[in-house]
């Protein structure tokens, strides 16, 4: 994978974790509003890549449209310390 869609797939992650929780929601829930699976929210909260269909139905999901969940995901702070940050809590492998 190219250090541009690694970096980017760790900021859109973990702008979507944030925006779930201050939503105050578990993964199961925003992804029944989504309608897609727990695993789907779990795989892009790591860093993994999915589709833009995906987000966008996350992007709604949150009360967000998705240009704004990109300009979020944008402004994450630099991706390494989120994935340290990542890592460090047990939600992905080293």
């Amino acid at each position: 994978m190219v250090q541009v869609e690694r970096d980017f797939n760790l900021r859109i992650g973990f702008a979507v974790r944030r925006l779930r929780e201050q939503k105050n929601l578990d993964q199961r829930r925003l992804a029944a509003i989504a309608g897609v699976t727990q695993g789907s929210v779990a795989h892009i909260e790591k860093g993994r890549r999915c589709s833009i269909n995906t987000l966008v139905k996350l992007a709604d999901a949150l009360g967000v449209k998705f240009s704004a969940l990109v300009e979020r995901a944008e402004n994450v702070r630099e991706p390494e310390l989120v994935f340290r940050d990542l890592r460090r809590k047990g939600i992905i492998g080293s």
